[in-house]
């Protein structure tokens, strides 16, 4: 026996001693001794089947290990030695069909070990050997090596050797054929179909997504979805844990050039949203996303009960832009489920929202926008408590926290927007606490939070007398909580609210009663800001709140007592008296004294509210000698004067003295502004007290005479129109003394600015024609009534030589003028000066 072995190759000895017992090998070799053809690569088997033909009996006992070898070494990558082991396999076996089914266990037992084997041919064959006998399998035969058989199928995709790998691939698609049938509920039972879930999700979820290798994780997400596609109800057990998973890997599993991308946008010039919506889309692609909206679509009371606490945690924990926006699309998902599942997030509705207001702070803008729109959505199905709880959150969130964040500030504005956006039809909503912050909202400075509760406010009410109507009263809560908060943006906010609350056109009765309303409420409150010492940005607003309030106050007063409303405001007087703080007289005089402050700018918005309040009100409030007091030093000055030095500014491309230059022209033509509105505060407060202002006269015809004679246009042309007003009041009032005491100066003034001509003064002439015409009229209609008394002769000479002046230099204008419109006005103020000349 020994010389014959040194004529057998070894690896066919090694085949033989593996399979076959030493004794039967001996005998075999002895038979082959005899003749030089058993040392041939097909001898052994040769041999052997012709052996085993006569020793069938003695081969049974060994037949569980000898099939499972027989069986992998058909599909071994050696041609020649897979047809030899093919013959062998047909002596042996009779029926290959019921070999595989009598030994499928002893089959599965020695192949799942060898795919892991050192040998690559091993591994090879395994693959292929498995990928050939799983099919049409039941599930009692493989349900206890069916994970163990997609692991190794898993490894073998990984394998080092590509004939491996692609055999290895051919065994996985087996083995997840295999697996999706069974779990199939139409073609294998629900009870069937739920163990073989419970068996291949765990482990697709813990070990197959979470591989290092990107061609396992690929394949691993692809069964996975085809898995739940056909699972159904059979999924909800699942759930929960998959749901979990899979919101988790978004981000995990996400391509690390998408990472890059986003931290370095800045060097490829592209905005850091721009990228985090591209990802958001990316992810939102893929199979994942799939997976979990099929886990949505098969959700019931049970599940949900189950996976709602783990989506807080990933609300709270959850790490990367795929997964929070993800969590924050499956929340919004389950919350458009009614019945069972929107019983349970309304249980648990109070503990979501919490978590997904706490991220309102991301640092992401695309995150904070998903988490206001799914904590929207779950408020929407909650109870009227938990969604007034979460308005007042917002509000306070609002307050304490957004000013300092303007991104904070717009995704509040994004929660409440579609909180209301889909209750609009419901009475559920806390539109009493909305409604109030987003008249404070709608005010911002940023423009993607102001633009929010402006959409807000269009679909809410959309008008200001509904809202006030309706929320008046919670609207002027709102205001003075705000009001009282340390960030003056939000005050200026507030105060710039305040305005839009009182200020308004034309209105119906009913409107005028809810502004009215409003403005008594809001009074003290304005007074009360306005008083302060301090002067803060924005406080401008609030002298115009103010001036809006009386004048809103005053429309309604009045218009009650001409329709007999029997609507009253407790507490203001129309005369001003016993009324204390809420007179219009004190009102009006906390307005004048805030026209003395020094600082240039609030100075002039709080001259332009007195005028705004004096031309509107109808009755006059004695104030105007208090007005002089406060406007006399800008209107006597032509030019401010200033104790401290002139700041040295130099800018690029001017030269010191340039600069100098151009700064003292920007100084006049500011401090020129300030004059014209206090001239236009003085003139309106005397055309308001007109009666009993004439202790103030001397010094408004002063003032008329040094404006028209100013080298600035813009005071020249406010003096212009203040003498045309002046004049169309006069009409009204029918004040002949008046008239008398002014004509000689207005005369004058005209005339100047008549004469005076330019390119920049045009308008100026333009506008003095205009004030002399009607000037003119109350001439004729004045001089012709007091001709008679004698202490007038000598005044209406100087009137006469006045318009004699004025003629002539009309005369000269129209010889020269090539202005088409200058010349026509000028040729009707020609005929009215002969006209009156002629009386």
């Amino acid at each position: 026996p020994s010389r014959c072995l040194l004529f057998l190759p070894r690896k066919r000895l090694h085949r033989f001693i593996t399979v076959l017992q030493p004794e039967l090998i001996y005998r075999f070799l002895n038979l082959s001794g005899h003749q030089k053809m058993w040392n041939s690569k097909r001898g052994a088997a040769f041999g052997f089947s012709s052996i085993a033909s006569k020793a069938t009996d003695r081969l049974k006992p060994h037949l569980p290990k000898l099939i499972p070898k027989l069986y992998r070494y058909q599909f071994d990558p050696n041609e020649k030695i897979q047809e030899a082991m093919t013959n062998l396999w047909l002596v042996v076996v009779e029926d290959t069909e019921k070999a595989k089914e009598a030994y499928l266990h002893d089959i599965l037992a020695d192949l799942i070990p060898s795919v892991g084997s050192r040998l690559w041919r091993v591994r090879q064959a395994s693959c292929l050997a498995l990928a050939d006998i799983l099919p049409k399998r039941k599930f009692e035969q493989v349900e206890s090596t069916l994970v163990e058989m997609y692991r190794m199928s898993l490894r073998a995709v990984d394998d080092v050797k590509e004939t491996v790998r692609i055999a290895g691939a051919s065994f996985n698609r087996s083995v997840f054929g295999l697996a999706s049938r069974l779990a199939d509920p139409s073609q294998s039972g629900d009870s069937i179909a739920g163990k073989v879930l419970g068996l291949i999700l765990p482990f697709l979820l813990k070990e197959g997504i979470s591989s290092s290798a990107s061609e396992v994780r690929a394949l691993s997400i692809s069964q996975l979805v085809k898995f739940t596609k056909h699972a159904g109800t059979s999924l909800r057990p699942f759930i929960a844990e998959l749901s979990l998973v899979l919101l988790e890997s978004l981000s995990s599993l996400e391509p690390q050039m998408n990472t890059y991308l986003q931290l370095n946008a800045e060097k490829f010039d592209v905005a850091g949203e721009t990228v985090e919506r591209a990802r958001l889309s990316a992810s939102r692609n893929s199979p994942m996303a799939d997976t979990l909206d099929m886990c949505v679509r098969y959700m019931n009371g049970e599940t949900a009960e189950e996976t709602i606490p783990k989506l807080v945690q990933v609300i709270q924990h959850g790490v990367g832009l795929p997964t929070r926006c993800g969590v924050a699309k499956f929340v919004s998902q389950l919350c458009l489920i009614q019945l069972e599942v929107g019983a349970v997030l309304r249980k648990h509705s109070s503990r979501l929202l919490r978590a997904l207001c706490s991220a309102f702070s991301d640092r992401s803008t695309i995150v904070r926008q998903a988490m206001a729109s799914a904590a929207a959505r779950v408020a929407g199905v909650s109870k009227e408590s938990t969604i007034e709880e979460f308005v007042l959150n917002m509000r306070t969130m609002y307050v304490d926290k957004g000013m300092d964040d303007p991104a904070l500030r717009a995704t509040i504005g994004v929660a409440l927007k579609e909180l209301v956006l889909q209750s609009r039809d419901s009475s559920s909503v806390s539109l009493h606490k909305v409604i109030p912050l987003v008249m404070v909202g709608k005010e911002d400075e940023d423009e993607a939070s102001r633009s929010q509760f402006q959409t807000i406010w269009e679909e809410s009410v959309g008008s200001l007398q509904t809202a006030l109507r309706m929320f008046g009263h919670e609207i002027i809560e709102f205001v003075e909580l705000c009001f009282a908060s340390s960030s003056w943006l939000l005050r200026k906010m507030t105060a710039k609210a305040s305005v839009f609350l009182v200020s308004s056109s034309s209105h119906t009765q009913v409107a005028d009663i809810s502004r009215a309303q409003s403005a008594r409420k809001l009074l003290p409150i304005l007074v009360q800001n306005i008083q302060a010492a301090r002067i803060w940005d924005g406080k401008e607003n609030v002298l115009q709140a103010i001036a809006a309030s009386v004048v809103a106050i005053d429309l309604f007063v009045e218009k009650q007592e001409g329709n007999g409303a029997e609507l009253q405001l407790e507490g203001w007087s129309l005369e001003g008296e016993g009324a204390g703080d809420l007179s219009r007289m004190r009102v009006a005089c906390v307005l004048v004294s805030e026209c003395t402050r020094k600082k240039r700018t609030y100075r002039l918005e709080a001259l332009r509210a007195c005028t705004m309040m004096f031309s509107a009100l109808k009755s006059d409030l004695g104030i105007s000698q208090d007005v002089l007091a406060a406007v006399k030093d800008v209107i006597v000055n032509p030019q401010e004067k200033k104790e401290e030095d002139q700041r040295p500014t130099v800018s690029g491309g001017r030269s010191e003295e340039e600069e100098q230059h151009y700064d003292a022209m920007m100084e006049a033509k500011s401090y020129a502004e300030l004059r014209t509105c206090a001239l236009e505060t003085l003139v309106s407060a005397w055309l308001l007290d007109l009666r009993h202002a004439r202790s103030i006269l001397p010094d408004l015809l002063g003032a008329l005479r040094d404006y028209s004679h100013s080298v600035m246009v813009d005071e020249k042309q406010a003096a212009v129109g203040m003498m045309r007003r002046i004049a169309e009041r006069l009409a009204e009032e029918g004040s002949a003394s008046t008239w008398d005491s002014l004509s000689e100066t207005v005369y004058e003034g005209l005339s100047y600015c008549i004469e005076v001509n330019g390119p920049q003064l045009r308008d100026v002439q333009l506008g003095a024609v205009a004030a002399c015409l009607k000037w003119l009229d109350l001439h004729g209609r004045f001089a012709a009534d007091s001709m008679e008394e004698e202490e007038t002769s000598r005044r209406r000479e100087r009137q006469r030589s006045l318009l004699a002046r004025l003629l002539l230099i009309v005369e000269e204008l129209l010889k020269e003028q090539s202005d088409i419109n200058f010349k026509s006005a000028l040729n009707g103020l020609h005929a009215s000066l002969r006209s009156a000349l002629a009386v």
